[in-house]
């Protein structure tokens, strides 16, 4: 590894200069960020605060990303209610009549902005609190991350975590959000913090073993009872709040794929692992040939889905998807991986399998020295083999076809926000570059 160290070095160099944003732009967003706070102080009472936070206000935003988070602070003896009734009423009246807006939602309403310059700004009202124990709402922690991390970053931190971002970006597992459930962009100001760069994150994380349990505020290593605690194998501890941890929505195939890819990038170190593979026609149908090539179906469902948000439909897609590939499985039927994504206005479940038709599906039974279950399993089933002392029958199914199967599990799944019942069988070549980046960020490893 200390023979890649200068090649680590040069890569870093390169990536920094593409991904770090300029001075002028950053100022370019911060004076239309203030132009915002300034409408904003106009309406709202004396005592009430606005502030930037976010990444842009660390000094860890990528190039081009032209998002910020804005947030009006009330006095705390307002109250949650009335703090969002009061923030939401305020920030309308600053929206210019050329500019749109949306109603989001996650503990509380806020509203996204959006200016004629490109820049898509979160306002979110909260309440003003000087510690932990005062919270009222998930969001009143933001400006509580805001003060630690820059009461602790330097400069040179701030680049580590750009390069970490932009690597978890690289492969798919940058963001917290439901169809990601990767690495929020404070999570990764929190694990430059603790190993102090970049490098040391990826060296930990290529040797890790589960469950991985830190405590950034104190620099500590954690044992076993946090795992507990939180029910969780990636535990990091708030460190404005104990009773938080901040890889909650991190899933474990997110994080298997971050261990493989430190690695491989260590072992090989390539200016490429930084950046988003780009889409080509040939590629994606080289790609599912050579799928098809081996035995693998990939069987694409198509499905109408409700003007609602990212989240709660890709949360529902996911959740169908559960639950279509537990019932076809319980039919006998093998699948290696289900995903779900968005193209348009259309959800899709793309389920991998084997090509081939069910005849017969095997049924577990009893262990054959449990004599009362051994004697019902005997007289339900015709045909019953033993394997070891364990009891299996062999029956025939009733439908062979895994598309028939699903479409017909489906039509008795309910659902409000998906259309389950008109659900269709469509062609791959349809949606080929949405399934393209599905398989290669969602299903194989590829660097």
């Amino acid at each position: 590894m200390d023979s890649n160290r200068n090649k680590y070095k040069s890569i870093f160099k390169e990536v920094l200069k593409e991904i770090k944003p300029s001075e002028k732009e950053n100022d370019f967003y911060i004076d239309q960020a203030n132009e915002i706070v300034e409408r904003l102080e106009k309406v709202l009472p004396k005592d009430t605060e606005v502030r930037v936070v976010g990444s842009l206000a660390r000094g860890t935003n990528l190039k081009g990303n032209s998002d910020v988070d804005i947030f009006i602070l009330f006095d705390k003896k307002l109250g949650k209610e009335k703090a969002v009734e009061k923030g939401i009423e305020s920030i309308k009246k600053i929206i210019k009549k050329e500019e749109k807006y949306e109603m989001k939602y996650a503990e509380h309403p806020y509203i996204r902005l959006y200016l004629n310059s490109g820049l898509r700004a979160d306002i979110v009202p909260a309440l003003k609190i000087d510690s932990i124990e005062e919270l009222a709402t998930a969001v009143d922690r933001t400006p509580l991350h805001n003060k630690f991390l820059l009461e602790h970053f330097n400069e040179k931190q701030k680049d580590e975590v750009r390069l970490l971002k932009q690597f978890l970006k690289a492969h798919g597992i940058y963001g917290s959000e439901i169809k990601t459930r990767g690495f929020s962009g404070y999570l990764s100001e929190l694990l430059i913090y603790f190993f102090g760069d970049f490098l040391s994150v990826l060296e930990y994380f290529s040797k890790a073993k589960l469950p991985i349990l830190l405590d950034p505020k104190n620099k500590l290593f954690l044992d076993n009872s946090f795992s507990r605690k939180f029910e969780s194998e990636f535990v990091v501890i708030d460190p404005i709040d104990p009773d938080r941890n901040v890889a909650a929505s991190v899933s474990i195939e997110s994080l298997a794929r971050f261990a493989i890819f430190s690695r491989l990038f260590l072992k090989d170190p390539k200016v490429t692992d930084f950046y988003v593979k780009g889409y080509s026609k040939n590629e994606a149908e080289s790609l599912i040939k050579s799928l098809s090539d081996m035995g693998i179906e990939i069987i694409i469902i198509e499905f109408n889905i409700k003007e609602k948000s990212e989240d709660i439909i890709i949360g529902e897609l996911n959740r169908l998807a559960l639950i279509l590939k537990e019932q076809l499985e319980e039919q006998g039927f093998l699948l290696y991986k289900t995903i779900d994504f968005l193209n348009g206005n259309k959800g899709y479940i793309a389920l991998i399998t084997d090509k081939y038709e069910l005849l017969r599906v095997i049924r577990p039974g009893p262990d054959a020295f449990i004599a009362q279950g051994a004697e019902e399993f005997l007289n339900k089933h015709s045909f019953v083999f033993i394997d070891n002392s364990k009891l299996y029958a062999i029956e025939k199914t009733l439908i062979k076809n895994i598309k028939l199967a699903s479409l017909m599990i489906l039509k008795n799944l309910k659902n409000e926000d998906i259309d389950t019942n008109n659900a269709r069988i469509v062609d791959k070549e349809k949606i080929l570059e949405p399934l393209y980046f599905s398989l290669i960020y969602k299903f194989l490893v590829v660097r």
